[in-house]
């Protein structure tokens, strides 16, 4: 049985980065090198909480670091990262309560 994910305004997603569009955030934008490692968890739920916001989106590189660096403190990997589907939805539940 085939399957598909089809994002319907995969335009929400793109950011103006030194002068380009990007579709999506990058871990690499994170200001510390930590970050820039273990981020792949917090920069996903950014990007998940960037697209299904109804309003006040910004397709800024500053908007979207902002964005990740505020999810960070909710989605916080440890020593082997966000590793579990429990300890990212947690984060992301919490950050949206």
């Amino acid at each position: 049985m085939k399957r598909s994910i089809v994002l319907k305004h995969l335009q929400e997603l793109e950011v103006v980065a030194d002068g380009r569009t990007c579709h999506g955030f990058d871990q690499e934008w994170y200001s510390k090198l930590w970050q820039r490692r273990a981020g792949c968890g917090p920069t996903t739920a950014s990007a998940l909480v960037r697209y299904n916001r109804k309003r006040n989106k910004s397709g800024t590189k500053t908007a979207s670091v902002a964005l990740m660096e505020e999810l960070w403190s909710f989605v916080t990997p440890g020593i082997m990262g966000v590793h579990t589907v429990a300890h990212f939805t947690r984060g992301l539940k919490e950050y949206l309560a």
